[in-house]
C-alpha cells in the first residue's frame, strides 16, 4: 500500500512539477485528495462518453475505465435521466 501512495506521490510531483519540499503535509495531502478527485471525475467522464456511443459493451468500457460495471450501470442510468 506504501508503494502505491509513493507512486501516485511521484506522478503528482511529475504532472505539476512541485517538488515535495515545496509542500507541507498538509499542503500534500490536499493536492494528493484533489488529484484523485480530478482523476476520478475524468474516468468518469470518459465512460460516460463511451457509453452514448453505444459501440462498447460495459464490460469492455469497465476494463479500460478502471470503473466497475455498477458504476457504469449507474452512469448509464442517470444519463437516460438527462
Amino acid at each position: 500500500m506504501q508503494k502505491d501512495t509513493l507512486a501516485e506521490r511521484m506522478r503528482l510531483f511529475k504532472e505539476t512539477g512541485i517538488s515535495g519540499r515545496e509542500l507541507s503535509g498538509v499542503e500534500l495531502e490536499i493536492a494528493e485528495e484533489a488529484w484523485a478527485e480530478g482523476w476520478a471525475q475524468a474516468q468518469t467522464e470518459v465512460a460516460a462518453k463511451l457509453i452514448r456511443l453505444g459501440q462498447m459493451s460495459l464490460e469492455a468500457i469497465a476494463e479500460v475505465s478502471g470503473l466497475s460495471i455498477e458504476q457504469l450501470r449507474e452512469i448509464k442510468k442517470n444519463l437516460s435521466c438527462s
